[in-house]
């Protein structure tokens, strides 16, 4: 089954609810950077075109960020990728950041002031690129030659964006490495928490239709089901704690007749299904349940996961164990 991956943009406002605001719908061949100017041409037609669209290194690369500023005025913040090449992670190589390039005359010069011999285009990754290539005779005589290539025999070549978009790239890789670039990034943190809540609560990554229009038009309820329960808590103003309770807390609560209640679990294991359970187990579920508020989260959970080895030893699944435990619990609190 292919899978069919979902991009969600949302707003970011400090004094507004994160509400999503455009969804896209793909098949799983689609990178995601493909979808940035797509994205930004359909904000633009429907008017909701951000002045700053924050985004992940999946979306960015120089040739975006000049097109999103250039066509719509938004500026594209992003982590640019930084240089992978061999000199690079040396540490000490000479990776292209130490080449002088000079635009006038289409030359390279490298750290030891030879001067490229050779300007051609070179078409890479769907980019134009603009390689400069050294002689022969200066790379072979060169004091660190190995520290600027790892061919025994081949000259040092060095492949550049255009100036616009080479200006872009080191711009923004210098950029993002300050605190105040960091700062400004960390509002996309918001963006994780919408896919969060959407896979989680509202079942996003399961697709009930066949085909992608289908399928597009689930991701678009998805979102206005997110909407609409982000309009909802942002309307309530009442006080909420920090973790909500569930509905199971009471179990919780250590009993002030807890024999009684011990007594009235195994007679409801006995009633409804004698070879469910044995007796005993029952009640020590119970107990163990009941009786741990004033434990230490680790020994809650040891405690519970001991008793809880009676569904494992029961002749049901594991949905219909946890099904009976859950009745038994509910049967519990029951007034009598």
């Amino acid at each position: 089954m292919e899978r069919i991956p979902d991009i969600f943009h949302g707003t970011c406002d400090e004094e507004r609810p994160e509400l999503v605001v455009h969804v896209a719908t793909t098949i799983s061949t689609v990178r995601d950077i493909e979808l940035t100017d797509t994205i930004h041409d359909e904000l633009a037609g429907r008017q909701l075109l951000p002045g700053e669209h924050v985004v992940d290194s999946g979306y960015i690369s120089p040739a975006r960020i000049e097109r999103a500023q250039r066509v719509h005025g938004i500026t594209l913040l992003g982590p640019v990728i930084a240089d992978h090449s061999s000199q690079a992670r040396a540490g000490s190589g000479f990776d292209k950041a130490v080449f002088t390039i000079d635009w006038d005359n289409e030359q390279a010069i490298c750290p030891r002031g030879a001067t490229s011999v050779s300007w051609t285009e070179l078409r890479m990754k769907e980019n134009t690129y603009l390689q400069a290539r050294f002689a022969e005779a200066d790379c072979r005589s060169c004091p660190d030659r190995t520290r600027c290539t790892s061919s025994p025999t081949r000259p040092r070549s060095v492949a550049v964006l255009p100036w616009p978009l080479h200006k872009i790239r080191a711009r923004n890789r210098l950029d993002q490495h300050t605190e105040l670039w960091q700062r400004r990034y960390t509002i996309r943190a918001g963006i994780e928490a919408t896919v969060s809540q959407n896979v989680r609560a509202h079942g996003l990554r399961r697709s009930r239709y066949r085909g992608l229009a289908r399928t597009h038009v689930q991701h678009i309820l998805t979102a206005l089901a997110c909407n609409v329960a982000r309009l909802a808590d942002w309307i309530d103003t009442s006080p909420r704690t920090r973790r909500r309770a569930t509905h199971f807390a009471p179990c919780a609560q250590p009993p002030d007749d807890l024999p009684n209640i011990t007594s009235r679990v195994t007679a409801l294991a006995l009633v409804g299904d004698a070879d469910l359970w044995h007796p005993i187990e029952v009640a020590d579920h119970f107990v163990a349940v009941a009786g741990a508020a004033d434990l230490s989260r680790e020994e809650r959970r040891l405690r519970q996961a001991g008793a809880g080895q009676a569904v494992h030893r029961s002749r049901l699944t594991p949905q219909q164990s946890a099904a009976a435990l859950r009745d038994r619990h509910l049967a519990c609190l029951a007034p009598t």
